[in-house]
């Protein structure tokens, strides 16, 4: 989970982190991540450590479809510049 991951406290090399810019990546995955996990929540429970299990048969309405594809796309597009950022700046 990106809580276990990454959201300690105190510690350096934990979000937030010392590259204002880089905390400014993190902050905008965070959002997504959070936006995709309220919506998955309203139809998906978590089952062990890795399996989305379904609250109800039905499927996910097309509206609710779209936005969380949108998410999706902005959490894609996050975690890339991120790498991005991550490889031009901190790569030997």
């Amino acid at each position: 989970m990106i809580s276990e991951s990454f959201l300690y406290l105190n510690n350096p090399t934990l979000y937030p982190f010392r590259d204002e810019q880089l905390t400014n990546f993190m902050t905008d995955i965070l959002k997504h991540f959070y936006d995709l996990e309220l919506y998955l929540s309203q139809y998906y429970t978590l089952v062990g450590a890795n399996h989305l299990h379904p609250y109800l048969a039905e499927v996910i309405p097309d509206l609710a479809r779209k936005d969380i594809s949108k998410v999706i796309e902005g959490l894609k597009n996050s975690l890339y510049s991120w790498l991005l950022y991550v490889r031009e700046r901190y790569s030997p």
